[in-house]
């Protein structure tokens, strides 16, 4: 407002002013001159000097003044309407000296009223609405069904989908190990179709965690779990094993002495 609108610098896109001078000069013009000051105009109220916001609202105090004899603007808020005028006065006199300390803002403008205000720059790539197109009055196809793929066979054993579930005509072997500080050299499973060992599982750590899921094909199984040491299981050794959702194998401290499990399964 002080500056009528002049930026005082130019923008990436040509503007050098706010809104043209012409409009920030009628801001400060009286609709009655005769009037005195006082007068409300454009939302604000026009002296002599300068302008300013209505000091009372409701609940609150306010005040914002520009003046333009001094070239400065200073204001304040307190969320209080209990502020006499006298004290307002008070506090907008001490914001006026301060403001006037620190000295007043650069008021040079073009002196041919002219400038290229930021509300005029036209956007260089408008967007470019596309064609309406014509609704299709073509007949309509029926949807063509794809042929329906026969079910896959699975012939070999493989690891569960993210989702844990196995494919039809499949068993689903789940098992669960934790090891103890022998496990690296004592224990070790595996998984025979007839005379072939179709999983085997030799390479395990001490004192690990291991869980494990396959999906079997279609026939019969036999799962072993061997221990070379005879069973000597520690305390913290166990072994779970499931088929197909169901316990079919627990295994720890107080199963008793034992080199080697089995169970049998089969997959439909």
């Amino acid at each position: 407002m002080m500056r009528r609108g002049d930026l005082g610098y130019e923008t990436v896109d040509g503007a050098d002013c706010f809104y043209n001078q012409e409009t920030g000069e009628k801001v400060y013009e009286k609709p009655s001159p005769n009037t005195g000051d006082g007068d409300s105009a454009y939302g604000w109220f026009v002296y002599s000097n300068g302008a300013d916001h209505d000091r009372l609202e409701h609940g609150v105090n306010t005040d914002f003044f520009i003046h333009l004899t001094k070239n400065v603007g200073y204001g304040f808020f307190a969320n209080s309407g209990n502020l006499s005028y006298n004290e307002i006065d008070s506090i907008m006199n001490k914001l006026k000296s301060t403001a006037q300390s620190i000295g007043s803002i650069d008021m040079s403008t073009s002196t041919t009223k002219s400038c290229t205000s930021t509300w005029s720059i036209v956007d260089p790539n408008p967007p470019v609405s596309s064609p309406v197109q014509p609704p299709d009055t073509s007949p309509v196809k029926p949807p063509v069904n794809p042929p329906v793929k026969p079910p896959t066979t699975v012939t070999e054993p493989s690891d569960c989908p993210g989702n844990g579930s196995c494919p039809d005509r499949t068993g689903k072997l789940e098992v669960g190990m934790l090891m103890d500080q022998y496990g690296d050299v004592d224990n070790f499973w595996y998984v025979k179709k007839g005379k072939r060992k179709v999983v085997h599982v030799k390479a395990l750590n001490n004192a690990t965690l291991y869980e494990w899921c396959s999906c079997l094909p279609t026939g019969k199984y036999k799962y072993f779990i061997c221990d070379r040491e005879k069973g000597r299981i520690c305390s913290s050794w166990i072994l779970k094993m499931r088929w197909n959702g169901k316990q079919k194998l627990k295994l720890n401290v107080g199963t008793g002495k034992w080199s080697k499990k089995k169970k049998n399964m089969r997959a439909k």
